[in-house]
Parts: structure tokens; sequence; C-alpha cells
């Protein structure tokens, strides 16, 4: 497909503000951690004079000795916690990256999954492009979904994937302005208790407050590839801190909402 072609199309250019590239882990397996913090080492954008930093908020189950490395500022999630009193999360450690932060634009990236190379220059274009421009966000192909392997035979229902991907912004290819996430106030840190609240905090609320403030651009070129292996989750549960998904139909309701409030909206 020519879309996904064009994320491994060389692309690159000067960048007028500073950008930190967030990774929040805990419980990855070191082999997914270092898969992921090496395609973003490779970006086009990465390797420039453009002011990039890669940032990884590790909580516990990370190998910080082996992976610390790969990047240029490690943040612990746990020894935070206690000096800023701030429940143990998924949200937090987003919301850690923001007060340490001194970028101008935060990117967030996902420790399971892999970007190609282009993935930060389309991500990012957008800002130059327009006024007004607070967030951007993509789209990810989950390898180890049984849905792609419809969209394999039926290639039209990608088109209606990205119906959904526009009603949500995900912490796994998405982008943001510093100052706006604080002017929304932030993520609501008391929505971790199970799965279901979670992703609607993370990927419909701070969608729907971002678009009271400014533009918000779906990026189709910034796509990332993810590989969740079942087994693997259940092994090292959700960061211990939220209870995952009691049923697919739970799942499914839960998406159903947050697109259907979107186009509501």
């Amino acid at each position: 497909m020519e879309l996904l072609e064009k994320g491994f199309e060389p692309f690159y250019y000067r960048f007028p503000y500073n950008v930190d590239v967030i990774v929040c882990a805990a419980y990855e397996s070191t082999s997914k951690l270092l898969a992921c913090v090496r395609t973003l080492r490779s970006q086009y954008m990465y390797n420039t004079n453009n002011s990039i930093r890669l940032v990884l908020v590790y909580g516990d189950g990370v190998d910080i000795d082996t992976v610390g490395k790969m990047f240029d500022l490690v943040i612990p999630e746990n020894e935070l916690c206690r000096v800023y009193k701030l429940p143990r999360g998924k949200l937090t450690a987003r919301h850690i990256a923001y007060m340490l932060s001194d970028a101008d634009i935060v990117v967030s990236a996902d420790a399971d999954c892999l970007y190609p190379p282009a993935w930060l220059s389309w991500l990012l274009k957008p800002y130059l492009e327009e006024e007004n421009v607070v967030a951007t966000h993509s789209w990810s192909i989950n390898i180890g979904d049984d849905i792609w392997k419809l969209i394999d035979l039926f290639p039209p229902l990608l088109d209606f994937s990205h119906i959904y991907y526009r009603c949500v912004i995900s912490a796994r290819t998405s982008s943001m302005k510093r100052e706006a996430y604080f002017q929304i106030g932030g993520f609501d840190l008391t929505k971790q208790g199970n799965i279901a609240e979670l992703w609607y905090e993370e990927e419909h609320n701070l969608l729907r407050r971002l678009k009271k403030i400014g533009k918000v651009i779906y990026v189709e070129e910034a796509y990332c590839i993810e590989y969740n292996d079942p087994d693997e989750l259940k092994k090292r549960g959700l960061r211990k801190t939220t209870k995952s998904w009691k049923s697919l139909s739970e799942k499914f309701i839960s998406a159903l909402r947050m697109w259907l409030e979107n186009i509501l909206s």
C-alpha cells in the first residue's frame, strides 16, 4: 500500500520546536522495549540537528540497566509518585512526563510498538502547515489482532478502522503541545482503576478537551505497528494497577460509546 510505504521513505526537515518523545513502560519484556527504542532512534527526524530527546518513564518490571542507556533521559515513575504523592498507573506515568519535560511538544509512543523511520516526520508536520494546532494523532496496525486478518481478506475494511481512530487520540502514536496539556487540566488521575475508564479518559476525554482549545490533526501516514501477545499480557498484567477487560463485549461497548459520543459532540 502506498500509504504504508510513505512511513519508510526518507523524510525530514528543520523543526523549530524542542520535542520529547516519551515511552512509558512497566512489566515490558526487555526484547520488546529494545525493539521499540531502536525504531525510535532510527527516526529520520531524530538523526538530524533537530532538538529531539527520547525519554523513558519506567515502573516495575523494567530492566533499566539494559534499556536505560538507549534513551536520552530516564525517569523513575515509582520514586516520583512518592515524591508528588500521586497514584500509580499509566496516566500518572504520562502526567509525570509532562511535568518534567521542558519541551514545546511532547510525543507519546508505546513500549510494545514499532515505528517506521518517517513516523515522527509525519506526526510533527502539521505544526508547520496550519495555525493553532495543539495535537496530532494517528492509527496503529495490530499484527496480533484478528481484525487485521479480515482486512487482509477485504482491504476496504481499513477505511472503517480510520473512522474509529479519528475519534480517539492514542498514546501509541500522538503528539501534543505541552502547554495545551496543562491548559485543559491534564489527565484525571483517578480514572485508572479499570481499563474501561482508563481508556475512556486517555483516548476520548483527552481528545474532546483538546478540540475545545485548538486543532487536532489526524495524520494517516504517522501509523505505528503494534504486537500484543495475549499470553504476555496476562503474564505481565496492566502495570499491576489496572483491572483488565471482563469480556470482549465490554471492550466493544466502550469503543462504541466513545465513537458515538465523538460523532454527536
